[in-house]
């Protein structure tokens, strides 16, 4: 297939991919619209070093790699372990539409899925942007060995499409919160639908702001409290709810800013929100 330059967004092959593979993937996982604001803010804040937890059907990372390309700048690094498209017939088809058929099912080796991920972003024109990696996402401590096994030093964008109970809420942040940049986002897909979420990360982001660091990501021994001390320090949490207007179980992500402070010397943010020489 050939695909135009990136220079040219108006070509209209590339955009009926996009809303294709919009129209026809995002309503399994919900991410029809949040694809499209994502990739509105990836051409707004023009961040560098993205990462995305929980690929799916790759609607976020295809738009989201669309935006870095139009951008001339970034890369995405996603994973998944394709789980989902090998044990759910529905997935399958929907992915392999064309391709396969629905009695190959049995025979899908994880290569496959992959293997589809890789041709959607080469037919868009976004390879360089993105990579798709194989990986099991577990809430123990992975998250960080990943980081390292991928050199994965600094975030200006995390995406987490994985999980959303808060167990794996404080394994996420544990793992990016230290390698997050100074002007960096979160976004954390279906935590808003669930309550006890919700009043985590409020709980969480208004502890960051005072320069607290909470009690679940210190270790059993607290030698890790300089870590998050520093990841927090001088450093303002915004918290918004992005709660989609459609009636379904999952609709509402939220979206945590992080900016650092320009403070003058000797000077410290207080939870007040007001400043005070130390």
């Amino acid at each position: 297939m050939t695909v135009a330059r990136a220079e040219d967004p108006s070509n209209p092959s590339r955009w009926e991919q996009l809303l294709d593979i919009r129209e026809r993937f995002g309503p399994l996982y919900g991410s029809e619209n949040l694809c499209v604001l994502l990739y509105s803010l990836v051409r707004r804040e023009r961040p560098q070093r993205l990462v995305e937890l929980g690929t799916g059907l790759g609607v976020c990372s295809l738009w989201i790699a669309h935006g870095l390309e139009e951008n001339g700048a970034g890369h995405l690094q996603s994973f998944d372990n394709g789980n989902h498209f090998m044990n759910s017939p529905v997935v399958f088809t929907t992915m392999a539409k064309g391709i396969l058929s629905l009695q190959d099912h049995a025979f899908t080796k994880p290569s496959v899925y992959f293997d589809l991920l890789d041709g959607m972003a080469r037919d868009l024109g976004v390879k360089d942007r993105v990579n798709f990696n194989n990986a099991t996402i577990e809430f123990g401590g992975n998250i960080s060995s990943l980081f390292e096994e991928h050199e994965i030093e600094s975030i200006d964008w995390l995406f987490a499409d994985v999980a959303h109970g808060p167990k794996a809420i404080v394994s996420i942040l544990r793992a990016c919160l230290p390698r997050m940049t100074d002007n960096a986002s979160i976004f954390i897909d279906s935590a808003l639908s669930h309550p006890p979420s919700r009043q985590l990360l409020e709980d969480l982001v208004c502890q960051f702001n005072a320069g607290h660091v909470p009690d679940v990501f210190a270790g059993e021994d607290g030698q890790e409290q300089h870590v998050w001390a520093q990841a927090i320090a001088n450093r303002r949490f915004s918290l918004m709810p992005l709660r989609e207007a459609k009636d379904r179980a999952q609709n509402g992500a939220v979206w945590i800013k992080i900016v650092r402070e320009v403070l003058p010397e000797g000077v410290t943010l207080e939870a007040s929100g007001d400043t005070f020489p130390r």
